[in-house]
């Protein structure tokens, strides 16, 4: 394999790049106390064989033929890699682990054969005799005995100030050791019990509910767009035996249009219908410049999930892939709201669900604070009034908020009005019709006696 770049450019890049790829690094990061143990270990092997190396070395004055140089002829880099595959191994994270060896191959077999061109020149002769005998990387069995160099001195990991690579080790350690300080501490997602037996649907499948949103901020008021609520037996291979739910944000109105608005959101999510889980989410999101296509895939038993993320509005980017933490029952934005639907609701019930967004998992809370009739195109309906805890410090919509919704006050729990208000203004979604269901049960008139 060759690179475009020659020796002198990576040589030059090679510091700003390595710092680069550890806040990337960093970034990647998943520690846990098991992987730090494991990982500081196998880093701590590649210290010692750095410190072990710098006591034989003195560069450009004497070939050093002792100590690990008679194994290998390059026990310097042999340590880092000890402690970059350590400290990888330490991070929990696999793509950290891809990333420094990507950065491993691009910058050290061209410094190394740089290197070994420069000690020919020095040394001629002797250095020829001992790279014939002595591998450039990988260390041989038995070592190299003669001609025989200076021997160890502990002055040597002074003046080479090899203590650097210490504290640099150090440095990332504590980093990572605080990443698992700061997981230990937050508190644990509250985790509703799945089902033990199938999910029984107190809705049905095919149902179909359509939304009129509206917004309204001091002067400004009209209608924005639809939304609609789909619930159907998934058709998409490998999932054809799962529940897709699916909610579909389209912009219409006159504010839309004369504010060039264009939104058109799709959100798929594929649940399995024993215990109501999601195994995937899709979101396609369409706002203007914005576009963004975003793929969630659990695998439960491992606990993990693959967040693959693209913009679509930058054609030549990279997706972004990223391996994530996923307990073993967890709802999505868009299931959670059937799954809620699907409980016994009565006032002063709170329903604790965790929900998995966008790589973010949070608590999310219905508080049903009491039951009231609401008015809807049908009529009055006995509603409940519900607010969905989504706004605030570590929840779903990091703003000041407030979500209000009201469900029908029977089995299917059907959402008739929703009110989303903050600082953004005051949004409405109101239901204007039911497809594939029954319509709702509407409240008698009270009659009327003549006067």
């Amino acid at each position: 394999m060759s690179f475009s770049f020659g020796h002198e450019e990576l040589r030059r890049i090679r510091i700003p790049l390595g710092f680069a790829l550890g806040v990337v690094f960093l970034w990647l990061a998943r520690p846990t106390p098991e992987s730090l143990l494991l990982g500081a270990g196998v880093s701590v092997l590649g210290l010692g064989m750095r410190a072990w190396a710098v006591g034989f070395l003195m560069k450009d004055q004497e070939l050093a033929t002792n100590g690990p140089y008679a194994f290998t002829r390059n026990p310097l880099y042999l340590g880092n890699l000890l402690i970059g595959l350590g400290l990888s191994i330490a991070s929990g994270s696999g793509p950290a682990l891809l990333l420094f060896l990507a950065y491993f191959l691009l910058i050290y077999p061209s410094t190394m054969k740089a290197e070994e061109s420069h000690l020919g020149k020095l040394f001629g002769d002797r250095y020829r005799a001992y790279k014939d005998r002595v591998p450039l990387f990988l260390p041989r069995f038995l070592p190299y005995c003669r001609p025989v160099s200076a021997g160890f001195d502990w002055r040597r990991y002074w003046l080479h100030r090899e203590y650097r690579a210490g504290i640099g080790f150090l440095v990332v350690l504590l980093i990572l050791l605080l990443f698992v300080r700061v997981k230990a501490q937050e508190p644990p997602v509250p985790a509703a019990a799945p089902p033990v037996e199938k999910f029984v649907l107190p809705f049905e499948l095919g149902e179909t509910l359509i939304y009129q949103v509206k917004f309204s901020k001091l002067i400004f008021s009209g209608a924005m767009g639809r939304l609609t609520f789909s619930f159907q037996p998934s058709t998409e291979p490998p999932l054809t035996d799962h529940h897709q739910l699916r909610a579909e944000a389209v912009s219409d109105g006159i504010w839309p249009a004369l504010f060039g608005m264009d939104v058109h959101d799709v959100i798929d999510s594929f649940v399995d219908p024993v215990d109501f889980a999601p195994d995937r989410t899709r979101k396609q999101i369409s706002e203007g410049r914005r576009k963004v296509f975003e793929l969630t895939v659990r695998r439960r038993a491992e606990e993990k999930a693959m967040l693959i993320r693209r913009d679509l509005a930058r054609p030549d980017a990279s997706p972004q892939v990223s391996e994530l933490a996923s307990p073993r029952w967890v709802q999505d934005v868009l299931s959670a709201i059937y799954y809620i639907r699907s409980q016994t609701l009565q006032p002063g019930q709170t329903i604790t669900v965790p929900v998995s967004d966008s790589g973010k998992l949070v608590p999310v809370e219905a508080e049903v604070q009491a039951a009231e009739p609401i008015q809807t195109s049908w009529g009055k309906v006995d509603a409940l009034r519900v607010v969905a805890r989504i706004f605030g410090k570590d929840r779903l919509v990091e703003r000041e908020g407030e979500l209000i919704v009201w469900i029908s006050n029977d089995s299917r729990h059907v959402p008739v009005l929703a009110r989303l208000s903050g600082g953004f203004g005051v949004v409405t979604i109101q239901l204007k019709e039911i497809k594939g269901a029954p319509a709702l049960t509407v409240a008698p008139e009270p009659s009327r006696g003549d006067t």
